[in-house]
C-alpha cells in the first residue's frame, strides 16, 4: 500500500504503484461472474503508455487551456 500522504500529485502515485507492485493483479475485468481479462500493473502499464504519451502530446502544445480546464472539472 502506498502512503498517498506523500505524494503531491496522482500521477507520482501512480508511476510507484506501477513500478512497485509491477507483478500484482491490478485490474480484473468480469461479464456476468465470468473472468475476461485480469492484468498485472505491468500489463496496465504497458497498455496506457499510449495514452498517455498521446495526453502528454496534446497538453504539453496547449498547457494553459489544460490548466483551465483541470480547473473546471466538477468535484
Amino acid at each position: 500500500m502506498l502512503d498517498l500522504r506523500q505524494y503531491t500529485c496522482l500521477g507520482a502515485a501512480l508511476r510507484d504503484a506501477l513500478d512497485r507492485f509491477s507483478s500484482e493483479v491490478c485490474l480484473i475485468e468480469a461479464d456476468r461472474d465470468r473472468e475476461k481479462t485480469r492484468l498485472t500493473y505491468s500489463d496496465f502499464k504497458e497498455l496506457a503508455r499510449p495514452l498517455t504519451r498521446a495526453l502528454q502530446r496534446r497538453f504539453r502544445r496547449d498547457s494553459k487551456r489544460a490548466m483551465a480546464r483541470a480547473i473546471k472539472v466538477p468535484r
